[in-house]
């Protein structure tokens, strides 16, 4: 068993970072059991005609796991909001940062707002290696995404028409 105290450390964007093995082991534990819950109410409610997903809801669980409950009952594109004006917070980095603290067992979301009113889109990041988006020209990050597909450790290019922003919890980084 890995002592709570154990630490790796990454270096990120010339920053090092603590990895917590039981960390990562919680925010794994976490996505996984919100996403279960979520995409058997995404089941139970199929219709063809439906375009409602649940995606707020994973977010909105995996941050109360995370000790933030900013986000009851919220729409993605007013998560979104929040995200972005929540500085005290939240973190606003880039695809690959956040993939890095995920993967140091922080809390990352990625989330779209949609301009033009209709539905936006968030999801929680998960430990894993960025992958080439030929789509965006860049690395995106890996994703547990409910949604129109979902998806488990697919990267966000997958989950995602338009680039999402990023954020970190602050709370959550070691």
């Amino acid at each position: 068993m890995i002592s709570e105290k154990f630490h790796l450390r990454l270096l990120i964007a010339g920053r090092r970072i603590r990895v917590n093995p039981p960390k990562v082991a919680f925010l794994m534990d976490m996505l996984c059991e919100y996403f279960d819950k979520w995409v058997m109410v995404d089941l139970q409610e199929a219709d063809p005609g439906n375009s409602i997903t649940h995606c707020n809801g994973l977010v909105e669980d995996v941050c109360a796991a995370f000790g933030y409950a900013g986000f009851k009952g919220d729409t993605a594109n007013k998560i979104a909001a929040k995200l972005a004006a929540d500085i005290e917070a939240w973190l606003h980095v880039d695809a690959i940062v956040a993939q890095s603290h995920a993967n140091a067992g922080a809390l990352a979301v990625a989330a779209w707002a949609n301009p033009a009113g209709g539905h936006g889109h968030v999801a929680c990041l998960r430990p894993g290696n960025a992958a080439i988006s030929s789509k965006w020209g860049k690395k995106a990050p890996k994703c547990f995404n409910i949604g129109k597909r979902n998806l488990v450790g697919a990267a966000a290019n997958w989950c995602f028409a338009d680039e999402p922003g990023y954020y970190v919890l602050k709370r959550s980084i070691d």
